[in-house]
């Protein structure tokens, strides 16, 4: 047998994690800023729990003039810490830019196409005892499908691509998923169950979804687990990971009568101030099929649901015991468990992206399952070459064809190109300790070979745009910012000594810009100025229907 034949399983894997890395890597860093990435990123490079909004205040507000307790390090007022800590890590060692921002959720995308084969593997490992494809055992044709699915899928592509913290939630729930299944062969491996699913719970509190499914397996297949000692230590473990969470909210309940965002919800005792907008926000389940049709193929969405009413009848049918049951339960208990958690959250596509863990699967589930009873298996492989052209097709139209522009990444790089590695000999100071702190540490470290200059933003402005674009530059390069209403505030009442002989850049945001829905209008009012003066911008940026979406004037005040 040559090399090839021999190790032609991790020949193909290899050749699908590089065709899947393809596809989350390519042009990452020019993808537009999209949803809450600018409110992760931004606080993930200091590590710091604030948001230049007061309308969703934070510790840094509450505590004013005072120093950050220690405690206020353990999590964050809306999310738990793990994903900002990667993240911070991230930005540590390669510095701040979009591409860094999003190399967590790439690299997590792309272990999760690993971690599916080893996953579907194992599911599969008792299920198609007679069933042979090119001498491949199912074991391996079923994870070489998964891992194809994954590799291509719109969705799992989607998070991957974004800064936002499902795209690693994912791959560690499958993980978790693997320890699960190696500890339902021998309890004896609960340390890495346990250990997993503290981690899961540390990236984001919705990974709960796979403590019902869990239970329920163990419950319908093994109850005699409950009466193992090492179910309790795997719990256990993971409530000790969990517990800076813990501690963090006890403290702040504590100190200011509420837990997090997050457990206030949950809780119904949401303060006032975290209220209507700056509050949580859903995206009501009625629109999950909406979403589902929007980040899932129609050929996929349909062989997931094969897949649950085959995995339904097999599950009782199976003849090969009962890890082979145990296997087709979590994979429907998953979904299940999955459906009950997006009545509680609601079905915004982020969370819709969830069902990759029990679609893919049970959609190569189906797959193996035609294989099995079709006997002409050439014409099966031949559909599965269709499907999987499919699936890339559909992924390459809706993420690197019908992309989205709002003028975001080409203004952040006009401003890159403005002031480089640099930052202007005027540092900004700041009336709170803590953010002062901030400003004058990253400054330190950045030349100071720029003449005067400072930044005057629109705004209008939405929260997660303003905070990479300006605010950003401000605490970690150490650039001035102000926003448009303050500036015309100081012009109107004569208080601009500040900003003589300061190079000024004026940043107009227009309707291709993302907005807030209030409107502000002295950035319009100051443009009428440069309007009547004949100053053109230095630098326009439009989006993807060719609306102007940002416009950059530079000036001197005299």
């Amino acid at each position: 047998m040559n090399f090839f034949a021999k190790h032609r399983v991790a020949i193909a894997l290899i050749g699908i994690v590089i065709i899947g890395a393809g596809f989350r890597l390519w042009n990452l860093g020019s993808a537009e800023l999209t949803f809450d990435e600018g409110l992760y990123a931004f606080r993930s490079i200091g590590y710091l729990d604030y948001l230049e909004s007061a309308a969703q205040p934070t510790p840094v507000h509450w505590f004013e003039n005072n120093p950050l307790p220690w405690w206020t390090k353990l999590s964050f007022h809306d999310h738990p810490p793990l994903f900002f800590l990667i993240q911070h890590i991230c930005f540590a060692m390669l510095g701040d830019s979009l591409l860094v921002a999003r190399i967590p959720s790439a690299l997590a995308g792309i272990a999760s196409i690993l971690l599916i084969f080893f996953v579907v593997r194992r599911l599969f490992k008792n299920i198609f005892p007679e069933l042979t494809l090119n001498g491949l055992s199912p074991m391996s044709i079923g994870g070489l499908i998964a891992a194809a699915l994954i590799s291509v899928n719109f969705a799992h592509v989607f998070i991957s691509r974004l800064a936002m913290m499902e795209s690693v939630l994912i791959a560690l729930s499958l993980l978790n998923i693997l320890t699960f299944l190696r500890f339902m062969e021998n309890p004896r491996r609960w340390i890495a169950f346990g250990a997993t699913f503290g981690l899961v719970l540390l990236t984001k509190y919705v990974g709960i979804f796979l403590m019902p499914a869990y239970l329920a397996v163990i419950a319908l297949q093994q109850p005699a687990l409950f009466k193992n000692w090492r179910m309790y230590a795997a719990a256990l473990l993971a409530a000790i990971l969990f517990a800076p969470v813990v501690i963090y909210n006890i403290m702040l309940y504590k100190t200011f009568g509420h837990f997090d965002l997050q457990f206030s919800y949950l809780f119904g005792k949401m303060p006032p101030y975290w209220q209507g907008d700056s509050g949580k926000t859903q995206e009501s389940f009625s629109r999950i099929f909406m979403n589902l049709r929007a980040l899932y193929s129609p050929l996929l969405l349909i062989l997931g649901t094969a897949g649950v009413i085959l995995a339904t009848g097999a599950r009782r049918a199976i003849p090969t015991g009962r890890q082979a049951r145990n296997a087709l339960s979590l994979v429907l208990f998953t979904g299940a468990s999955i459906t009950f958690l997006l009545i509680a959250v609601g079905s915004a596509p982020r969370f819709t992206a969830l069902y990759i863990i029990s679609i893919i699967p049970l959609a190569s589930f189906a797959i193996l399952r035609c294989t099995e009873r079709f006997p002409k298996r050439e014409v099966l492989t031949v559909a599965l070459g269709i499907i999987i052209a499919s699936e890339t097709v559909f992924t390459v139209k809706a993420q690197f064809t019908d992309t989205p522009n709002y003028g975001v990444v080409q203004l952040d790089r006009y401003l890159d190109g403005v002031f480089g590695s640099a930052r202007p000999v005027n540092v900004p100071r700041h009336p709170s300790p803590t953010l002062d702190s901030v400003i004058q540490t990253y400054a330190r470290n950045i030349p100071a070979t720029i003449p005067p200059s400072g930044i005057i933003y629109d705004d209008n402005l939405a929260v997660g745009p303003m905070l990479w674009l300006f605010s950003r530059r401000q605490y970690y390069h150490g650039i001035p910012i102000m926003p448009a209403s303050v500036f015309l505030e100081a012009q109107k009442t004569g208080n601009t000594a500040m900003f003589k002989n300061v190079a000024l850049y004026f940043v107009k945001a227009e309707n291709g810009a993302p907005l807030k829905r209030a409107h502000v209008g002295a950035a319009e009012n100051i443009e009428k100025i440069f309007i009547a003066n004949k100053n053109n911008p230095q630098f326009t940026a439009a989006d993807d229907a060719g609306r102007a979406a940002f416009k950059a004037y530079r000036f001197t005040v005299n």
